[in-house]
């Protein structure tokens, strides 16, 4: 078999139907009958020789070939939409956005920035996230094309990168309410204990130590790990110092076990940066997320089940009557 024996509309109407998992919805989307759509998926079956799907009573389930041929047919046509999206002035979905985050001691506007941009882009497709520890590694992933935007706390720079700040958060020292009883200067107690870091958070590390020798501390020890929850365990067990997020150590429930404190009442801000490729500024990714960035009111609607449900065109039958709920 050679790829001129492939009937393309055939695979493209398999992808629909095994997206949809439903020749209903996929009729909808492709607007053509469900009839019309299940014949042409026997005849794609027929040339390739092999199921794509299970058919019972629930409905439509892939079969192992079919799984692995839609695998490569998801990458396929995403990648198609994305690349007319490059090219075309009109407004084009279907596909997801993947979104790069750094994982950090905070990650609690990060990730609301995410939520928040899930609203703006929701019309045209999901918002996928992935983790890493690493900023260069995170910004190579972005110009690799594994992300469609970044967000990171170092300033991106290079000529195929564009950015924005569109956050801060506030870190803070904390130890455990006893050892903080046991000595008259928060200060002299660098002196005493080791500092707990995140051996994998470089921009926050270099922040904390510069601000720590900026007000002439000498620390007596530092701890490296790479899990935060013991550190702050570490913490309020009264064997070190650690540093957290104000808003994250308020969500976490630790404020009535540690003290917070900052030196000579100067807290350490980390802007947070989005990033994404000067390439992709005409697509509608890029788009809704300078949308969201210059708006003057974020979206707070994180609560409101009804946009999805629009998105979704859900029949009205399926819903309930929200008066009658009443």
């Amino acid at each position: 078999m050679n790829l001129k024996d492939i009937n393309w509309n055939q695979i493209y109407y398999f992808y629909e139907v095994a997206r949809k998992q439903s020749l209903k919805k996929a009729s909808k989307v492709l607007g053509v009958s469900s009839a019309t759509l299940s014949e042409h998926i026997k005849k794609l079956e027929k040339t390739l020789g092999f199921d794509v799907f299970h058919r019972n009573h629930k409905g439509l389930i892939l079969t192992k070939d079919g799984d692995s041929l839609f695998q490569y047919t998801k990458d396929m046509f995403e990648t198609g939409l994305r690349m007319v999206d490059s090219i075309s002035t009109s407004d084009l979905g279907g596909y997801p956005v993947k979104v790069g985050v750094l994982d950090t001691v905070s990650d609690l506007k990060s990730l609301q920035f995410v939520s928040q941009y899930y609203d703006t882009y929701a019309p045209y497709g999901i918002v996928h996230t992935g983790r890493e520890y690493n900023s260069d590694k995170l910004l190579e992933a972005l110009l690799q094309g594994q992300f469609d935007w970044i967000i990171t706390t170092s300033k991106p720079k290079g000529k195929m990168i564009d950015s924005a700040e569109i956050d801060k958060f506030t870190i803070a020292f904390c130890c455990s309410k006893h050892l903080k009883d046991r000595f008259k200067e928060e200060i002299d107690m660098f002196s005493a204990v080791p500092l707990a870091l995140n051996n994998w958070d470089h921009t926050l590390n270099k922040n904390v130590i510069k601000h720590l020798q900026d007000h002439n501390v000498s620390v007596e020890e530092i701890l490296e790990t790479d899990h935060r929850e013991l550190a702050l365990m570490l913490a309020e067990r009264g064997r070190c110092i650690t540093v957290v997020d104000r808003e994250v150590i308020k969500e976490q429930g630790w404020l009535s076990n540690i003290h917070i404190f900052d030196l000579a009442d100067e807290p350490i801000e980390i802007p947070i940066y989005c990033a994404w490729k000067k390439s992709t500024n005409k697509m509608i990714a890029t788009q809704k997320l300078e949308q969201l960035i210059h708006m003057s009111t974020k979206p707070i609607e994180y609560n409101n089940p009804e946009l999805m449900i629009k998105i979704a065109e859900i029949p009205k039958d399926k819903l309930q009557d929200k008066k009658q709920k009443k």
